[in-house]
């Protein structure tokens, strides 16, 4: 409800002098706290490697990527909050780059602004929260079809989400006795930046509890793209959680291809494109349940699927979407599936963790399995290793690899290519809170 919360709770403050505020003329003062303002953020420091198929180790990809927050969380009294946060981002073994931060020439550094938000309330019953923030609605693990105000997707296999807020006037209405909420919001970003009046977005979302399940329904409109709602819903089913998400559009904003037949023999490949005229729903669901490996430790495991249906579903039209940037990893195919298990490591008081996933693009083939460490040391330095296998048909989403001599598509000739296809990658990380 006021934005990041947690991370502002379990960092270090480091307090701030401010005036204490004048008496208002209705003689109503809200009291200042001892320290009105906290200062904080995070170091992250990553290196990722992948081999490719007959490639020697010398070949093998390396990224560095280093993200580093700062934030200033204001409290001048317990009806008012003020957020900034700014973001840099560099990498030095890239020439170029484009991230969520946007293209940087030379890999950065690149400064975005992730956070900058004011709240109050109205008469303690009516919530205000003004400024670039981040609101993210969906209950699945994986795939969230139904965050509609983020511009940009979640890396599935990231251990941190590296995406900025999306800047929006949002009122937030509880209803305490029933543990319900309504939430309405002026977009200037989600969608679409809303230089004009007429680009301006909306977009409401209600959510109620009954017994152990919560339900949430919403939409969002804006000009320049095709209306959407959205739901999603968690509840406990004995020892089991379960949870769905899911959108419905008519159509897509971008246009999607498909093979034809090429009518010049030796023409080579021909792909149209083409916006679906029927409704275009999006889902993901899954459950998990956990239990007991020691007396203080529980084990949970699980598993997901995704199905969107105007997803691809053949491999050979990969190589035209990444011409056209069109390819988005992970939510590319129409159907994925996931199985996954996470525990503490028994005997280390929950400071270190295990994770293994397997996420499976089921419409080519094509699988990654991984195997994700964490521990934490000297209270505020987190380190992170992962090794995972990717595995399946050559050409696939996870395997995508190409060899071929010269080809034409669309008319356009295309070079021969040679990309080898990725085997397997592994990665360590350091985290700094403070």
């Amino acid at each position: 409800m006021f934005g990041s919360p947690a991370e502002s709770a379990t960092a270090l403050g480091v307090s701030a002098s401010a005036e204490t505020p004048r008496t208002p003329a209705s003689g109503v003062q809200e009291l200042a706290p001892e320290n009105p303002l906290s200062i904080g953020g995070q170091f992250y420091l990553r290196q990722s490697v992948t081999a490719g198929t007959h490639q020697p180790p010398d070949a093998w990809t390396n990224s560095v990527p280093i993200l580093a927050d700062g934030w200033f969380d204001a409290r001048p009294n317990d009806r008012v909050r003020g957020m900034l946060r700014a973001r840099m981002s560099f990498d030095p073994t890239v020439t170029s780059t484009t991230s969520f931060l946007g293209a940087s020439p030379g890999g950065g550094p690149t400064v975005a602004l992730d956070q900058a938000w004011v709240n109050f309330d109205l008469g303690r019953s009516v919530f205000v929260t003004a400024g670039r923030q981040h609101v993210t609605w969906g209950s699945a693990r994986f795939w969230n079809p139904n965050d509609l105000l983020h511009s940009a997707r979640r890396d599935v296999l990231a251990q941190f989400d590296a995406r900025v807020g999306q800047t929006m006037l949002k009122v937030h209405i509880p209803w305490e006795k029933r543990g319900w909420n309504l939430y309405a919001m002026e977009l200037f970003e989600s969608l679409d930046h809303a230089g004009t009046i007429g680009r301006i977005g909306g977009a409401a979302r209600a959510e109620a509890v009954f017994g152990t399940g919560e339900f949430g329904i919403d939409a969002i409109a804006q000009r320049g793209y095709r209306p959407r709602a959205g739901a999603d819903l968690s509840a406990g089913v004995g020892p089991i959680d379960v949870y769905a998400e899911g959108v419905i559009m008519k159509g897509t904003d971008h246009p999607r291809w498909r093979e034809i037949a090429n009518p010049i023999p030796g023409g080579g490949m021909l792909l149209e494109s083409y916006i679906p005229d029927k409704l275009t729903p999006a889902v993901s669901g899954g459950l998990n349940w956990s239990f007991n490996i020691t007396d203080k430790e529980a084990m949970t495991i699980g598993a997901e699927y995704f199905y969107q249906s105007a997803g691809y579903t053949k491999k050979v039209i990969y190589p035209w979407l990444i011409f056209q940037g069109g390819f988005s990893p992970f939510y590319l195919a129409r159907d994925y599936a996931a199985v996954y298990a996470f525990s503490p490591i028994p005997g280390t008081n929950g400071n270190q963790s295990l994770s293994l996933s397997n996420i499976a693009n089921l419409s080519d083939h094509t699988a990654i399995a991984r195997l994700d460490w964490g521990a934490v040391l000297l209270t505020h330095l987190r380190i992170e290793a992962y090794v995972a296998g990717r595995y399946g048909a050559p050409g696939g989403e996870f395997r995508f690899g190409l060899k071929s001599g010269p080809r034409t598509i669309n008319g356009i000739p295309i070079p021969a290519l040679d990309i080898p296809a990725p085997v397997a990658d592994a990665g360590l990380g350091l985290r700094v809170s403070f």
